[in-house]
């Protein structure tokens, strides 16, 4: 380079605009002897640009008129392949030794320990791209204090200490909803976890951001501007505002979603329809077992060609791609003998069928309200009851996340020939996030009537402890032998409310007016049993025990002593005429001083 030339890496940091006419002088008028490449877009040519006292050798790219490149639309695009691998495919491990190479701040550690690069390494390099766009600072920024040097672990330590909004560009940090904040900063903090195995895969992280974006416009937030400044420079609104592509739900986005969820180590098995319309005998009647949600999903009973028993859930109309990818993405992270375990999956036309690793041969619900059938004996009860409380346990406290299962019901609790319980249905399950208060406030009032705590009926609250409600709930219907869904047809006897007439009975010792008379078991278990579940049921979440307390109770039979359930009639479900509150809180009082 002649003297007098700068070093590119002596550029200075301003952008400015050029005039047309100091581009024609840079480059000679277009002179097709500084022409230096040709692509797609244009023409690049070898120019000389004047910036104060210092002249530049700069590259400067004409654009065809029919390239959309440089448009409004500020679609981004990948470059810099230098330092690309070719990886394996179609292997369920995909990895390449290499020498550690890359750009510090982008590094994925695990990738800098042991010179394996996978694909979770671009996760961990997109997650503090996710950090760089929502605060306008670099990978590595010397703005922040010398600690943080590394933008990475400052966001984290934010997040962790419930400083959120800290790490927002201030610009845009009053443009974007809460609610999309929380999630785009939850998805980036997952695509950097320490175990790759533990990272989202890019369908996951492109599902999510369609999500956020689609939530962001449905905001109707009103814009004062329509751009921000990213890294001290203005830049376009692309994170509140999108191309108009509804494309979340298509088959090809959840085709492509259920072919990546599983990662490196977990693959999803992609059944064909004549196979899974075989092993149903062609969907028959006799092999349907339960309808499942307010999503109309609908549990068959079937067998392989090679023997194996499965379940497939069928919805009955046009799906909705996002209550396959919530149940999806939960269950293939997700292992407990009393959970449904996900083997694969069919799409055919506008129908999909998700096919679960599962001798299916009823749902509670089917038995107990079957009054011929006489296999549910009390024991078998008791431990159908015991399975579904350990599931919930390690969905809120000992799984890889913490879950709200959201709909806990008869019908949701599948059976083997054995009767060994399984919980089904994650189609509107929550996550709760790291660091998250144990509630969450949600938009829609979903689940089952009966079944849904009074809190979130009335405030839309979500917690851990509707989970507990809906158990007790689940308890009290088990051991009447009859669900809510048939309990107003069939069974005149509940004057007004199923709960009101159990908390009554148990009140006045008339217990044995609750109980299904299938079971042969001694009254004092049954009624222990019976108090779990109105401990459960308590109108005021913070009195209703924990999962882990619930397991507890169910498991130290009678050597616990229960404390006393305060009246667990919902504040909007009147007494009938004969309910006396007054014996009622007497006998309560009774029992506190025993």
């Amino acid at each position: 380079m002649d003297a007098g030339f700068s070093s590119p890496l002596e550029l200075p940091q301003q952008f400015r605009q050029f005039t047309i006419s100091e581009i024609q002088l840079a480059t000679q008028n277009f002179d097709e002897s500084l022409v230096i490449g040709r692509g797609g877009f244009g023409v690049v040519y070898k120019g000389t640009v004047t910036n104060g006292a210092t002249h530049l050798v700069a590259a400067i790219k004409r654009l065809d008129s029919t390239s959309n490149q440089g448009e409004a639309d500020w679609a981004a695009k990948i470059s810099d392949f230098g330092l690309s691998k070719l990886g394996p495919i179609n292997k369920p491990a995909t990895y390449v030794n290499t020498f550690v190479k890359g750009t510090f701040g982008y590094l994925d550690p695990d990738y800098y320990a042991t010179g394996r690069l996978t694909r979770k390494s671009d996760v961990y390099a997109f997650g503090v791209v996710l950090f760089e766009v929502l605060s306008g600072k670099h990978a590595v920024d010397s703005s922040l204090d010398e600690e943080h040097w590394g933008l990475v672990n400052w966001a984290k330590e934010s997040m962790k200490e419930g400083r959120l909004k800290q790490i927002v560009d201030y610009n845009i940090r009053e443009r974007i909803l809460p609610k999309c904040l929380k999630e785009f900063a939850q998805l980036a903090y997952r695509c950097l976890h320490s175990n790759p195995k533990q990272r989202p895969t890019m369908a996951e992280v492109v599902v999510c951001l369609e999500s956020i974006l689609a939530l962001q416009e449905k905001a109707s937030y009103t814009l004062h501007s329509a751009s921000m400044k990213i890294f001290g420079k203005k830049m376009p609104m692309f994170l509140l505002s999108s191309n108009g592509d509804k494309s979340v739900g298509s088959k090809r986005s959840l085709e492509l979603y259920f072919e990546t969820i599983g990662g490196e180590n977990r693959i999803l098995c992609k059944f064909e329809f004549e196979t899974i319309n075989v092993a149903t005998e062609n969907f028959s009647k006799n092999n349907k077992i339960s309808r499942r949600g307010y999503h109309g999903f609908t549990m068959y009973k079937g067998r392989l060609q090679n023997g194996q028993g499965v379940s497939i859930g069928r919805r009955d109309s046009e799906f909705r791609g996002e209550i396959y990818k919530n149940e999806v993405s939960l269950l293939i992270k997700l292992e407990h003998e009393n959970l449904l375990k996900l083997l694969g999956y069919c799409i055919e036309g506008t129908e999909v069928f998700l096919v679960y690793e599962f001798a299916l041969y009823a749902s509670l619900g089917r038995m107990i309200d079957d009054h011929e059938c006489t296999l549910l004996d009390w024991n078998k009860r008791n431990t159908i009851l015991l399975g579904v409380a350990r599931a919930l346990l390690y969905l809120h406290q000992r799984g890889p996340f913490r879950i709200i299962h959201f709909d806990i019901k008869p019908e949701n609790i599948l059976l083997d020939e054995s009767l060994d319980p399984r919980l089904s249905d994650f189609g509107i399950a929550r996550c709760l996030a790291i660091n998250d208060a144990d509630r969450i406030k949600v938009d829609i009032l979903y689940g089952t009537l009966g079944h849904i705590a009074p809190e979130y009926m009335a405030s839309l609250y979500l917690s851990t402890k509707a989970d507990v409600y809906g158990f007790g709930v689940l308890i009290l219907e088990t051991i009447a032998g009859c669900t809510l869904l048939n309990h107003y047809s069939n069974n005149p006897r509940y004057s007004l409310s199923f709960k009101q007439y159990v908390w009554t009975n148990w009140v006045e010792g008339t217990s044995s007016n609750i109980i299904d008379p299938r079971i042969h078991a001694h009254s004092s278990s049954v009624t222990r049993v019976i108090h779990i579940g109105l401990l459960c049921v308590q109108v005021d979440p913070a009195d209703r025990p924990t999962m882990e307390e619930v397991v507890g109770m169910l498991t130290n039979c009678s050597s616990l002593t229960l404390p006393i359930p305060k009246n667990s009639i919902s504040p909007w479900i009147l007494p009938s005429d004969d309910y006396d509150s007054g014996a009622v809180e007497d006998f309560i009082s009774e029992l506190c001083t025993r």
